[in-house]
């Protein structure tokens, strides 16, 4: 997965760099779009690929599955759902509040 998402974010930066803008102002406008839609993308697959990351280390110092701020176990349905999940539901509804 995580070689998967690093080769997607590669691809469209090279998209990017190769494909110059050409035709009319309408072409130039779809165009930009088109990037402006790839980069969303990308940035979006950067998230999840640091989100990955971060799961391994923890996985390698042997924290994954403990919640980030009470340090208790996180619940088993939110590791199924959310692999990457750094808050357990009750710390996670509380930084969605106060921001911590």
């Amino acid at each position: 997965m995580r070689v998967d998402i690093a080769k997607n974010v590669e691809d469209k930066k090279n998209f990017d760099i190769l494909e110059p803008e050409v035709g009319d102002s309408i072409d130039q406008a779809s165009q930009s779009l088109d990037k402006e839609i790839l980069f969303e993308l990308s940035d979006n697959e950067r998230k999840i690929l640091r989100d990955v990351d971060a799961a391994l280390r923890k996985m390698e110092k042997g924290t994954y599955g403990l919640c980030e701020h009470c340090k208790k176990a996180i619940e088993k349905k939110r590791i199924k759902a959310l692999p990457s999940a750094r808050y357990c539901m009750v710390c996670q509804s509380g930084s969605e509040r106060s921001g911590f």
